[in-house]
């Protein structure tokens, strides 16, 4: 009998266990991925440029392969390729760079001139909010009286202090006046050589970035699926390894697929920009072709910047309101066609994500690493979805990342 009661008492006891071992896993999980964010967060200077090059491995490792098929050594064709990637965007930087270094300069006086042409909108909204303040005075007439009452009563009592006052601001202003000629302008050397020093550790900073990222991405793709798998081998056993490896090799497929392809529509989508900006009589239709192909690799942001800069510059470049509405409806058609129906055709939906998702990538992204937390947050979850696709059990979560289906 006493053994029952045991028994009853370890059976009654045992649930109460499992919840207390899931909660410690949980904030274990918290923790470990708190101290991630923790380290990528204040060590991004590190982490930003081996994470580029990982992006520029999988893009870069499908052209290597089909060279190594035809017989290419691995390690030449990778050097190829990336000194030609290389050489392309130095010659795309000093094509652009004068147009763009006028733009910049000019950019106080751009300013200038937008608030000056945008100035009968903002006179139609100062005339709005006139109408609105009045209809409420109207509304609450007897309100606004009991408050002016009571305000020109405050005046009346505080008219002698500040008449009082007066002698002690003149003397005030008098004495200022006197001290005015014998003071010296602030030096500023210390300004200007703490700008140039700022100036020039960015300058460092960006430069080893660019080395680091060369280095590692002709590391990464001159080493291939071997490196991979000798890396791989003294973690996993042969059957883990050969599952990794293949998770690996449909991670570079996809993603190296992806972005090909997207890099191929959005140069089509320069290439239109170039064109429709050139017709419309925009300046420097070349550096904002380019700039609309660069900025559509960020979704949803990218095509906004773009429509926003292409708006000013023509509010700026143009006297009537037909040639800027001309330029705005072109850029939208193109960023429509491109978005509704060739990413679609070509990618399809296999790839496609949450757009929440997206945006909240993006919003973490460039809070955690600037610019480039934003240029990696989408190949991220592209990486992430594929690898939860080949994980065999996750359907919940290739749910959760994809992008709802739309109603027909």
């Amino acid at each position: 009998m006493a053994r029952a009661e045991e028994r009853s008492v370890r059976v009654a006891t045992l649930p109460s266990v499992a919840p207390a071992s899931k909660a410690g896993d949980r904030r274990a999980t918290f923790f470990v991925l708190s101290t991630i964010a923790v380290v990528l967060y204040f060590a991004k200077q590190a982490f930003v440029p081996i994470a580029l090059a990982l992006l520029f491995a999988l893009i870069l490792s499908g052209p290597v392969e089909s060279l190594k098929r035809l017989g290419v050594p691995r390690a030449v064709s990778a050097l190829a390729i990336v000194v030609a990637l290389f050489g392309l965007m130095v010659a795309s930087v000093n094509l652009l760079w004068s147009p763009a270094q006028e733009w910049f300069a000019a950019a106080p006086r751009t300013v200038a001139v937008i608030r000056q042409k945008m100035s009968p909108v903002a006179r139609f909204m100062d005339r709005v909010e006139q109408l609105t303040a009045s209809a409420s005075q109207l509304g609450a007439a007897r309100g606004t009286a009991n408050s002016a009452q009571a305000s020109s009563s405050a005046q009346a009592s505080s008219a002698p202090a500040a008449k009082s006052s007066a002698p002690a601001a003149k003397s005030g202003v008098g004495s200022g006046a006197a001290t005015a000629p014998g003071s010296t302008p602030a030096p500023t050397s210390g300004v200007d050589s703490e700008r140039s020093l700022a100036v020039l550790q960015a300058t460092r900073t960006a430069f080893v970035g660019l080395i680091t990222v060369l280095i590692v991405t002709l590391f990464l793709v001159s080493g291939g699926p071997p490196m991979l798998a000798h890396m791989t081998a003294a973690f996993e056993g042969n059957v883990q390894q050969h599952h990794v490896i293949d998770v690996i090799e449909k991670l570079r497929a996809e993603v190296g697929r992806f972005y090909r392809t997207t890099a191929a529509i959005n140069l089509g989508v320069a290439l239109a920009t170039w064109g429709a900006m050139a017709i419309c009589g925009m300046p420097s239709p070349l550096l904002w072709g380019t700039v609309a192909g660069l900025l559509n690799f960020i979704p949803y942001a990218g095509p906004a910047t773009t429509l926003l800069l292409l708006t000013a510059v023509a509010i700026v470049s143009f006297d009537g309101y037909a040639p800027v509405l001309a330029v705005v409806l072109s850029y939208v058609v193109i960023a429509g066609i491109e978005g509704q129906i060739v990413q679609p055709l070509l990618v399809g939906r296999r790839l496609s994500l949450n757009p929440l998702l997206v945006f909240l990538a993006l919003w973490f992204g460039g809070m955690f690493w600037g610019i480039a937390g934003i240029v990696l947050a989408t190949p991220t979850l592209v990486a992430v979805k594929v690898a939860v696709e080949n994980s065999g059990h996750a359907n919940s979560w290739v749910a959760f990342l994809s992008a709802p289906a739309r109603a027909s």
